[in-house]
């Protein structure tokens, strides 16, 4: 987008030193050194390129009181900084370009509101708002269904989500606050078990049996129920401008509230999990699979590791977060495969940091662990670094821009790998992988098993790392 970032800029390039940016900026960098003599020797640097993008971009120092936003804008300045010596040392001109063109797109992430020149890139970043925060709450009020909102949110308090909330350390002291709303709008995921059953003792009958014109009522009723839910779909959607398919459950912001979002037969379903009821085709995988969803959209309303803007910066970790404390059932598996291999080859265990603090933690959290086993680069790296997912939806064209020039979760591994091979850890790397790989071959007798998983490693988009578990089944002799 920033390719000739010239255009985008007017006015004072001064402005940033009126402002206090790069005074505030100087002053944590100080003390963040104290901490972290190692980055020394880069701190011409890193001031370099701070204040190159400071300039450019026209940050204020606001975007410094989250500390999170001063780390990774430390991290991109020092990519900034160093440029213009890997050119001359002999980067090719696209080369240069390409790496350019990403340090301005994730300097626009990182700095979002706090730049002179968000007007020109806000709908980059972020697409979804169609609605002005009255207009959206009012369609929302118009969808819900309170009846229901209200039986859910009495299951609830009565226990339902007493597992999840154990999981995360969530008590009633700092539960934060959210709402439940059920809207009466219906998807086919959000439908599936809905469906009346045919029990074996009914199909034994003849179809003139009484209970067959019983099961025939039951069908057309339900039959009635998903067309008039279905069709409220399609005018909520319209009425939100937004035409993507209706999530089975989702979290969004309205009033600067947290609320959990379920289309009503979603509902239903956990509302009745415990009951034998004829109505509903209900087997153990249906129900394990929405009570996780459940819980996965629940996580995301208590804390999280995102961004306090609309970057999406941090949103793999926080992916990951709401996948672990729902049990790990309802996807991402490239998130959870990137996870376990930064594990493996950068000795990095998110899963434990997480299980260390209450609600899984905070981003800075997260950054400031993660930077003495992957470096600054690498960090940097993995906070703007999307699920595939995010990366290939077009609601934020920067993040899906940084997403593709950085290799996405692959290309992550590829250089945390890379970055332990020319360290002192790669012997100890090189063991880690070894073991992982004796534990999938097991007994030596599943090989068909063992390709399917690592296809599917391939296929999820993890191709190279795929291919570091193949190398070691190999010299096993797989």
């Amino acid at each position: 987008m920033f390719e000739n970032i010239e255009a985008y800029i007017s006015g004072d390039k001064n402005e940033t030193l009126k402002n206090g940016f790069d005074k505030e900026f100087s002053g944590q960098f100080e003390s963040f050194l104290v901490e972290n003599p190692e980055l020394i020797e880069s701190r011409s640097i890193i001031e370099k390129g701070a204040k190159d993008l400071s300039e450019k971009f026209g940050i204020h120092p606001e975007m410094l009181n989250d500390r999170m936003h001063f780390l990774l804008f430390m991290a991109i300045s020092e990519r900034n900084g160093r440029l213009e010596e890997e050119l001359a040392g002999g980067l090719s001109p696209e080369s240069y370009s390409a790496e350019k063109e990403f340090i301005f797109d994730a300097t626009a992430l990182i700095a979002s509101e706090n730049s002179d020149l968000y007007p020109s890139y806000a709908e980059s970043i972020s697409s979804e708002k169609n609605l002005n925060d009255e207009d959206e709450r009012l369609t929302y009020d118009k969808y819900t269904n309170e009846k229901v909102s209200l039986e859910l949110e009495t299951a609830i308090n009565s226990g339902l989500l007493d597992d999840v909330k154990k999981r995360m350390g969530v008590t009633s002291e700092n539960e934060t606050p959210y709402k439940i709303r059920v809207l009466n709008v219906a998807s086919d995921f959000s439908l599936a078990g809905m469906s009346p059953k045919i029990s074996s003792d009914l199909e034994s009958l003849p179809r003139n049996d009484p209970l067959w014109a019983e099961y025939y009522k039951k069908d057309k009723e339900y039959s009635e129920y998903v067309k008039k839910l279905k069709a409220n779909a399609e005018s909520f959607k319209l009425d939100q401008h937004n035409l993507d398919d209706i999530p089975v459950a989702w979290k969004t912001v309205i009033d600067g509230v947290n609320n959990l979002i379920l289309p009503l037969p979603f509902a239903e379903k956990l509302l009745n999990r415990q009951e034998d009821s004829s109505d509903f085709q209900l087997d153990d995988n249906i129900l394990n699979s929405n009570m996780s969803i459940l819980e996965h959209e629940y996580t995301h309303t208590q804390g999280g590791l995102l961004s306090k803007d609309e970057s999406l910066i941090g949103i793999t970790a926080e992916e990951f977060r709401a996948e672990k404390f729902s049990l790990n059932r309802q996807g991402f598996d490239d998130v959870k495969t990137a996870i376990m291999m930064l594990n493996v080859i950068g000795i990095f265990d998110l899963d434990q940091v997480m299980d260390d603090r209450e609600k899984g933690g905070t981003l800075e959290d997260i950054i400031m662990e993660m930077i003495p086993y992957i470096g600054l680069q690498r960090t940097l790296e993995f906070c703007l670094t999307p699920p595939s997912t995010y990366a290939e939806s077009k609601e934020s064209p920067l993040l899906s821009n940084v997403a593709k020039y950085l290799g996405g979760l692959d290309g992550f591994i590829k250089r945390v790998y890379a970055d332990a091979m020319d360290s002192p850890k790669a012997g100890r790397v090189d063991r880690r992988l070894m073991e992982m790989a004796t534990i999938m071959k097991g007994d030596g007798n599943d090989f068909d098993g063992i390709n399917r998983y690592l296809d599917k490693v391939s296929n999820d988009g993890l191709p190279y790392g795929a291919s570091l578990f193949r190398a070691k089944l190999q010299e096993l002799g797989k």
